[in-house]
């Protein structure tokens, strides 16, 4: 295999190289279904982080979003023999791994010169399988911005550079196979890096946060930390790693000042995995926003148990108006079984003070773990309703490659299939075949379930008035008013 980084036609230093950044997502309709309208259809800030970084070393790059543009092969195509890029950057997760290969496939007629490099989640978890299919040159493993840089900008671009570049999996000429550089450390200090280069997206206004977690317009999401230390089996920590790692107040506040001052963004979604773990950092942050009396709204993803009142209290002052906890069950011994470390108490408990703050609260459930069995998903219908959460999603267990879960399913021979465009976590009621039913049940009674779960939930009077009474403004009016369409199509097909 004779790959163009193979034939080394890049040198080291050459800084008229051109890249482009390729986001080949499915748009909301074939990813999201009947949920398309409360879908997240938003810029990739992988990219973004990446993009940006290349620009301040001096690199020539574009990136091109798939998803908000609905772009065939063909478009594509026309895009990049405008820009002639001399490396295609692709990143895939499960479900957009497909669309990645399709796309290097078909623009590989067209650019045989060109490398082409693959990044993102489903390489780093399965970096064999990926590369085995030939569409690309080069894997990045793991967090990529200094990995790339140094694979452009260190290193000429042969088979000895690939080695010598911590994070790739590179094919090895003389061995004949696809190999694993050294691995790369994760990157410790956060602060002070280059922020997104957002700016090389489409127009804000082309894309779309769920209004189910969107007070005002034009949003923008932040990632403010990497890495969780908790060991949930269900969840691919891949790329970011289980050492959290943390952007100071001052770092983050800048790039809200940023946002602000030239995207006229009023709203900010934290995109952390675990964003108040490190408790008097967020003091911190909402102190600093309270300080220079910047107005903006926010929400978060929180773990109920690194929550208290005094942090949630200051959280509303600094302009947070909703909070999302990660809840999965209402069996304790499901969550236990997937090493959630938390427990109903907690998780209530949380609840409660979010509710007593009159904070917004959002909860995201997982049905169809392993044990699960109809009286357990009745048992966490119950605690929902119990806990009167402001808004609810019931998602699909999926088994994404990195988890835990995936690897003993895999084992154990109970994965039901490896088309990965059917690994979602909602389920499209027109189109879809989960890869993993529980022992005991059938696809047909878990998805009749999830949608049963979701019309016992919002088809309820108290609820329904419980909604319209704390109205308290237009945005929250505009807000209910965008999630109804969805939500009648939904109850429609269910």
């Amino acid at each position: 295999m004779d790959s163009p980084a193979a034939k080394g036609k890049y040198i080291s230093g050459e800084k008229s190289v051109k890249v482009v950044l390729i986001d080949p997502r499915l748009s909301a309709k074939d990813e999201y279904g009947s949920l398309k309208d409360v879908s997240n259809i938003i810029p990739n800030l992988g990219l973004a982080y990446i993009a940006s970084a290349l620009r301040n070393r001096g690199y020539d790059v574009k990136i091109v979003d798939c998803s908000v543009s609905e772009i065939s092969l063909e478009s594509l195509k026309d895009i990049c023999a405008d820009y002639l890029p001399d490396v295609f950057g692709f990143t895939a997760t499960v479900l957009s791994i497909q669309s990645a290969c399709k796309a290097a496939e078909y623009l590989k007629v067209f650019f045989p010169d060109s490398l082409f490099v693959i990044g993102g989640p489903q390489v780093t978890a399965l970096p064999f399988e990926v590369m085995n299919q030939k569409y690309f040159d080069v894997g990045v493993l793991g967090e990529g911005e200094d990995t790339v840089l140094e694979l452009l900008d260190c290193f000429s671009l042969s088979e000895d550079g690939f080695s010598k570049v911590p994070g790739l999996i590179y094919w090895n000429r003389q061995q004949a196979a696809w190999e694993l550089s050294p691995k790369r450390e994760y990157i410790s200090d956060l602060n002070r890096r280059p922020f997104p280069a957002r700016d090389l997206f489409v127009p804000l206004n082309r894309y779309s946060y769920s209004p189910v977690s969107t007070l005002k317009s034009p949003c923008c999401h932040i990632i403010s930390s990497r890495g969780c230390p908790y060991s949930c089996s269900f969840c691919d920590k891949s790329v970011t790693g289980s050492v959290f790692r943390a952007r100071n107040a001052s770092d983050i506040v800048d790039e809200i000042e940023h946002l602000i001052k030239d995207f006229k963004v009023k709203e900010i979604k934290f995109f952390d995995d675990n964003f108040a773990f490190d408790s008097k950092r967020v003091f911190d942050l909402c102190d600093l926003i309270l300080k220079k009396k910047i107005n903006i709204s926010w929400t978060c993803v929180v773990h109920a148990n690194t929550v208290s009142y005094e942090l949630l209290r200051r959280m509303k002052m600094a302009g947070c108006w909703q909070v999302v906890f990660g809840l999965e069950s209402g069996n304790q011994k499901i969550l236990d079984s997937v090493s959630k470390p938390l427990t109903l108490d907690i998780s209530a408990r949380a609840i409660r003070l979010a509710k007593r703050l009159r904070m917004n609260t959002r909860a995201t459930f997982i049905l169809g773990l392993p044990g699960e069995t109809s009286e357990t998903i009745r048992q966490t219908l119950s605690f929902a309703k119990k806990l009167n959460i402001d808004t609810v999603s019931f998602y699909v267990f999926s088994p994404y490659p990195g988890s835990v879960l995936f690897k003993d399913l895999e084992i154990k021979g109970q994965l039901r299939h490896r088309n990965y465009q059917y690994y979602r976590l909602i389920i499209d009621q027109k189109n879809h075949c989960l890869p993993y039913v529980p022992e005991g049940l059938t696809e047909e009674a878990l998805t009749e379930s999830i949608n049963y779960c979701y019309r016992a939930y919002y088809l309820r009077f108290a609820y329904v008035f419980r909604q319209l009474a704390d109205l308290l403004n237009f945005y929250q009016l505009r807000r209910y008013l965008r999630c109804l369409r969805p939500l009648f199509s939904i109850f429609k097909e269910r």
